[in-house]
C-alpha cells in the first residue's frame, strides 16, 4: 500500500508541474479580458506588436496560471491563430516564470515556452508576425523565439491583447502599451481603435488609456 501511496503522489506531482494550455479559446483558460484594434487594419492584420509589464509578485493558485499575451487570431474565433507572451504557473514545485510563443492549427493547440528570459517586475516587447509564404515568426525584446510553419491556414487576422487566468483566486492584471499591427506590405502601424472584445472575467474589466495602451484591472 505504502508503495501504490507513493506512486499516487508521484502522478499528481506529475500532472501538477505539467505545462498548461492557455489558448484564447478552447485552450484552457477559463477567465478573460480581451483588447482588439477594431480598425479595418486591425481586423487584417499580418502580425501584433507591442510591450507588457511581467508583474512584481502575482498572485496564481495551486495547478493554475496567468497569462498576458498578445495575437493575431483569424476571424477572432480562437481556431487558428499566433500567440506570444509571458505566463506564471504554480505546481507543487513552486511558481515558474516563462516566456512562450503559441499557436492554434484547426483548433490544435500548441506551445513552447522559455525559462529565464524575463523575471518579475520588468516590461518586455513582444511581437508576432507573418513571416513569408505560410510561415510565421515569434520575438522576444526583438530576439527571434521560434519560426513555425502554420501550413497556410491563415496569414492576418484580429490584432488582439489578452489577459487571461484559470481560477478566481489568480490574478488577471495586464499592461499593454505601444501596440501597433502590420499590413499585408509589412508596415506596422499604431492601433486606432482599441476596443473591448471579450470579456468573461467577474472582477477584471478593461481600462482604455488610448488606442495604444490598456490596462486589465480590478
Amino acid at each position: 500500500m505504502r508503495g501504490k501511496g507513493l506512486l499516487v503522489m508521484w502522478l499528481c506531482l506529475v500532472l501538477l508541474s505539467l505545462p498548461v494550455s492557455y489558448a484564447l479559446a478552447g485552450g484552457g483558460a477559463l477567465y478573460s479580458v480581451v483588447a482588439r484594434d477594431a480598425s479595418t487594419l486591425g481586423q487584417s492584420a499580418t502580425g501584433t506588436h507591442g510591450h507588457n509589464y511581467v508583474m512584481s509578485d502575482p498572485a496564481v493558485v495551486l495547478g493554475s496560471f496567468h497569462v498576458s499575451s498578445l495575437y493575431v487570431d483569424h476571424n477572432g474565433t480562437g481556431y487558428n491563430f499566433a500567440e506570444v507572451g509571458w505566463c506564471v504557473h504554480r505546481t507543487l514545485l513552486g511558481r515558474s516564470l516563462y516566456a512562450f510563443c503559441a499557436y492554434s492549427l484547426d483548433g490544435n493547440y500548441t506551445h513552447r515556452h522559455y525559462g529565464g528570459l524575463i523575471s518579475y517586475n520588468s516590461n518586455h516587447d513582444w511581437t508576432v508576425r507573418h513571416y513569408s509564404g505560410t510561415y510565421w515568426r515569434w520575438y522576444l525584446d526583438g530576439s527571434e523565439l521560434a519560426t513555425v510553419d502554420l501550413k497556410g491556414k491563415f496569414t492576418y487576422g484580429y490584432s488582439l491583447a489578452s489577459s487571461e487566468r484559470n481560477n478566481s483566486g489568480d490574478t488577471n492584471y495586464s499592461h499593454f502599451w505601444g501596440l501597433q499591427d502590420r499590413n499585408s506590405s509589412g508596415v506596422w502601424y499604431s492601433w486606432s481603435n482599441l476596443s473591448q472584445w471579450k470579456d468573461n472575467d467577474p472582477d477584471y474589466r478593461l481600462n482604455k488609456v488610448s488606442n495604444t495602451e490598456c490596462y486589465m484591472q480590478l
